[in-house]
C-alpha cells in the first residue's frame, strides 16, 4: 500500500518540478521584456525619435507585466 502512494507522490512532485521550471523560465522571459521596456519608456521620455511607441502605452504595457510578475510570484510560493 505505501509503494502505490509513493510513486504517486512521486509523479505529483515531478509534474510540479517541471511546471516550477517553466514557470522559472517565463518569469525570466518577463522581467527581460519588463527591462526593455522601461529603456523604451526613459527614451521616449527624453524624446528620442527612434522610439515611436507612445509613453502611455508603454506604461500599460509595464502595468500589466508587473502584474503578471506579481501573480506568478504568488503562485511561486503557494507550489512552495
Amino acid at each position: 500500500m505505501v509503494e502505490p502512494m509513493n510513486e504517486l507522490v512521486d509523479e505529483v512532485l515531478k509534474s510540479i518540478q517541471t511546471r516550477l521550471g517553466n514557470l522559472e523560465i517565463e518569469v525570466t522571459e518577463v522581467r527581460a521584456e519588463l527591462v526593455q521596456l522601461h529603456r523604451e519608456l526613459d527614451a521616449a521620455r527624453a524624446n528620442r525619435p527612434e522610439f515611436s511607441t507612445p509613453a502611455r502605452g508603454i506604461e500599460r504595457r509595464i502595468e500589466r507585466l508587473e502584474r503578471r510578475l506579481t501573480s506568478m510570484d504568488t503562485i511561486d510560493v503557494a507550489l512552495k
